[in-house]
């Protein structure tokens, strides 16, 4: 199963290791991982983005809240 981020991008819900907001980018430790990701997905401008998904692989940043993103995920299972 897939798991829309926004803006016509999907995820596999499989692969995604966790769901945060985006305000939790002030504190230093998730400011520091944040940057240190290779791969970084924007499905938006970056000004509009709310939530951002961490992946196996990559970072998404997305435009929808993540308690959206999370009721979309329980409609899925």
């Amino acid at each position: 199963m897939y798991l829309h981020i926004g803006n016509s991008m999907i995820v596999p819900v499989i692969d995604i290791l966790g769901i945060f907001d985006l305000t939790l980018n002030k504190s230093n430790i998730t400011k520091e991982f944040l940057q240190s990701k290779d791969e970084v997905v924007v499905s938006a401008d970056i000004k509009e983005c709310k939530s951002f998904i961490i992946t196996k692989d990559k970072l998404y940043y997305s435009p929808i809240a993540p308690a959206t993103l999370k009721k979309r995920i329980e409609k899925i299972k």
